[in-house]
């Protein structure tokens, strides 16, 4: 350090000095003349006091080393592979943890060392405090991340890791203490003068109370967890007759997530956007923002797409959010990362923008309220780490290590681009968004991904705990992975994630992938229409099946695949390739006249109902050319002719329907099928709009068989034509899976489950479980008196609570099982013997 009077010339000279003594670089010096600068080695910070220039120079190369070696990761999953990819470059030795239901899992495989920590449950393994402890000092592990969710913000284990001598990566335990609960930092906020929404976060938890407080604070109200965060226990209640139930199974996710049932009440905006700023505070008091994020899209306040910075927001306000949680976290001596979340009114975001520019007040009408701080890494810090270049896990790590943040100040930090972030779980989004269990047989990422990089010159990221293999059991949260896309602009990562998704494949079980696409797809997304209410409001268009010729014409070609396959299979093993001209000479000889199959599309599949069974026979016909077999393929009243030829397949519908397929074959089992069709004259109108009669399309059909499923993908359909209903055109130019079979024997067999609310029913009043999940509460007994969509049994699964509801009235015969018992997928819960008028109206309705 140093301080002397004012003088250019001397103070150039000195920053010469120390630029030449510490750097070789022939970078010219006149690019350093600011005040302060730093590289990923020197640190020169100036300052004025009583006009005289104070200074001090940091060299990383001379300061400490890491002060540990060796770290644990307590989590699981694809936290858990992120925060080793970090630590391994910074040379750092890597523990995983892990229950018997992970045992192989790939975050087990990525770290140097694991240990076994419990059983599957989260409250024996991955929340057992003593259990880590006693874990981290018997490998050694002088450092903990506690990754996100589970202990991340546990003030308690936070406190037993320091009584332990073991680093904690995260803030002191203060700060957790304060702002890990939401009641606790609205109070905090609400002393520093910034906005909060309004709601009651009082010690009285009683539920006659929190009825009073919820009727104070005027219906719609939003039940939270005090403690612990990704939406889970968070509940919605629009009427005074709601109240206690949700409040009830809002208690129960939050003892089941975070050990703890404190609740909070906030007023519900119905239009509003959730704004979340990424803060890093080292330990020597600085303090930086890294911009925001957009969370908005967002189904039972589980975000789904995450995009940085946020759309629409202006510089001003931009800035004022950053200041403001930067604020926040020195009004609680905040140290590491941490995010503070907002909510913005949307419906006046553009006189917010006005407002702020004009420089008003902008606390007598605020843009934002604070919500809440999450005191750990977010699970979508990807897309900031996009957007700036920066590795947010080791910038936890060296403030874990006592340094100084990597960059000191505000203004250095680089913002470029945009960032989408979207999270690929194992639900059913047509079926109520039912979480789902099963094996993953096949698991295909997009070319040129790059996985864990915060390197903005990589456009494609994916960041995953699962491999082929892996189960998604029913013990924890079910997201696969998480894809992050980045580019210039926001329209140019929205054309890329699209495009990035239809390439990413999950064979085995359900996902969410096609309603991720259809999302992006949506013009009001496009235009940056977004708020918490935008999936709400699309919800019907994004659930629409497609029509029953789009399913035909898949069914045409999941036919025409499966003879290939099976026809390879049985008959052409020494050849690699099934389209070579001896594979198709032994079909010759060998090819039964009739080839049959049925197609049901399951209940993953978004075809319209009139098609859930379709019936495909390949009748072989004479050709004149020897080259070629030809079939004539019916289904339905529908027929078409099938050539097929050496690496061709060439469909010919007789009622008008030119289809055309230039097709190849690869390694994994994928026939890509290239067809271009016309709309014939008598196609039924199954859609809310439709192209014109004669309009010719172009599309690109993918076909896998993974074990004994065989899918169906679109890639994209365009018009040859110049003029397409925007409304068809937006609605079918989704790439997506449209038809999911299930092959047994000769045939393909399909399943096909129930809503939720039908409980899929094996009688009229025997009701199967809509998932495998854990039964944690019984709210009926056997002779009971029930109506109709009364709730009989709570099903857990993947830290979601589900009621089960009775699909007559009647008396309850039989429960088949007690709190805490497992069951299996369909597996029947109970059983309603149904009123003497229920049984009259059932007969009425057969005759």
């Amino acid at each position: 350090m140093w301080k002397r009077a004012p003088s250019r010339n001397s103070f150039e000279n000195l920053c010469k000095s120390i630029w030449s003594t510490y750097t070789c670089s022939s970078v010219p010096f006149s690019i350093f003349q600011k005040r302060s600068f730093h590289n990923n080695r020197l640190i020169l910070e100036t300052w004025k006091e009583n006009g005289v220039e104070t200074g001090k120079v940091i060299d990383r190369n001379t300061q400490p080393s890491f002060r540990f070696d060796k770290l644990l990761v307590a989590n699981r999953g694809e936290i858990a592979c992120r925060v080793f990819r970090t630590a391994k470059k910074l040379g750092l030795k890597t523990v995983a943890i892990y229950s018997d239901a992970d045992r192989n899992s790939l975050h087990v495989d990525w770290a140097d060392e694991a240990i076994r920590i419990g059983p599957p449950p989260s409250t024996e393994s991955y929340l057992n405090m003593d259990n880590i402890i006693r874990a981290a000092k018997q490998v050694g592990a002088q450092v903990i991340h506690p990754g996100y969710g589970f202990l991340s913000e546990n003030s308690i284990f936070a406190e037993k890791c320091r009584q332990n001598g073991i680093l904690f990566v995260g803030p002191p335990v203060e700060a957790i203490k304060k702002m890990g609960s939401k009641a606790a930092a609205r109070s905090i906020m609400q002393a520093a003068g910034v906005p909060v929404v309004p709601g009651y976060h009082g010690d009285d938890q009683s539920d006659k109370r929190l009825l009073e407080e919820a009727k104070r604070i005027g219906f719609p109200v939003m039940i939270k967890p005090s403690m612990g965060g990704g939406g889970k226990g968070m509940k919605i209640v629009h009427s005074e007759s709601e109240f206690l139930s949700l409040l009830e199974a809002s208690r129960a996710e939050a003892s089941s997530s975070f050990g703890d049932t404190h609740i909070l009440l906030e007023k519900y905006l119905a239009v509003s956007r959730h704004v979340e700023v990424q803060i890093v505070a080292d330990k020597h008091g600085n303090c930086v923002h890294l911009y925001e994020r957009d969370c908005s899209v967002q189904r039972r306040h589980q975000k789904i797409i995450e995009e940085a910075p946020a759309p629409g927001i202006s510089s001003s306000l931009r800035s004022l959010l950053g200041e403001t949680a930067v604020a926040a976290a020195k009004a609680v001596g905040y140290e590491n990362a941490g995010t503070v979340e907002f909510i913005l009114d949307a419906t006046r975001l553009e006189s917010y923008n006005e407002q702020l520019s004009s420089k008003q007040d902008w606390k007598t009408n605020p843009p934002f309220y604070f919500m809440e701080m999450n005191t750990r890494l977010q699970v979508e810090h990807p897309v900031t780490e996009m957007i700036t270049g920066q590795d947010l896990v080791e910038w936890q790590l060296r403030v874990t290590n006592e340094e100084y943040l990597p960059i000191l100040h505000q203004q250095q930090i680089p913002l470029s681009g945009h960032a989408m972030e979207v999270r690929i779980y194992a639900e059913n989004p047509f079926d109520q968004f039912l979480p789902q269990a099963g094996t993953i047989h096949k698991l295909i990422y997009p070319p040129t991904i790059q996985s864990f990089s915060s390197n903005p010159s990589v456009p494609i990221r994916i960041d995953s705990g699962m491999k082929e293999g892996d189960m998604v059991g029913v013990f924890y949260d079910p997201m696969i992975a998480k894809l992050i896309v980045s580019g210039q602009s926001r329209e140019e990562v929205r054309q890329r994630l699209v495009d990035a998704l239809f390439h990413t494949r999950v064979f085995g079980i359900p996902t969410n992938i096609e309603f991720v696409q259809r999302i992006l797809r949506l013009e009001e997304f496009a235009m940056t229409g977004i708020d918490t209410g935008f999936l709400e409001r699309n919800m019907e268009d994004l659930t629409m099946p497609l029509p029953g010729w789009v399913v035909r014409h898949c069914a045409v070609c999941a036919s025409v695949a499966q003879f290939l396959f099976d026809s390879y299979v049985q008959y052409s093993r020494q050849s690699a390739d099934p389209w070579c001209l001896p594979a198709l000479s032994l079909f010759r000889l060998h090819l039964e006249q009739r080839y049959s199959m049925d197609l049901i599309p399951d209940k993953f599949s978004t075809a319209a109902e009139k098609d859930k069974e379709i019936h495909v026979q390949l009748t072989r016909l004479e050709s004149s050319e020897a080259s070629e077999l030809l079939f004539l393929a019916k289904l339905k009243e529908h027929q078409a002719l099938v050539r097929i030829l050496e690496r061709q397949v060439i469909l010919d519908e007789r009622d008008d329907v030119a289809v055309k397929a230039g097709t190849k074959a690869s390694a994994d089992y994928m026939i890509k099928m290239k067809l271009e069709w016309k709309l014939p004259q008598d196609t039924e109108t199954d859609m809310r709009s439709q192209p014109d009669v004669g309009t010719s399309f172009r599309e690109w059909i993918d076909v896998y068989q993974v074990g004994s499923e065989v899918v169906v993908y679109r890639e994209g359909l365009s018009s040859l034509n110049k003029s397409m209903t925007t409304g068809y055109k937006e609605l079918t130019d989704s790439s997506a899976i449209v038809a999911r079979f299930k092959r047994s024997k000769s045939m393909l067999a399909f399943e096909r489950g129930d809503s939720l609310e039908t409980s899929s029913p094996l009688s009229h009043g025997a009701v199967q479980s809509p998932m495998p999940g854990r039964v944690a509460k019984v709210l009926a007994t056997v002779g009971q008196q029930v109506n109709k969509g009364d709730p009989i049994l709570v099903l857990e699964a993947m830290k979601m609570t589900h009621q089960i509801l009775s699909p007559i009235a009647g008396c309850v015969k039989e429960i088949h099982f007690g709190p805490n018992d497992l069951v299996s997928g369909e597996a029947m819960l109970f059983e309603i013997q149904p009123d003497v008028e229920e049984q009259t109206t059932n007969l009425e309705n057969k005759a």
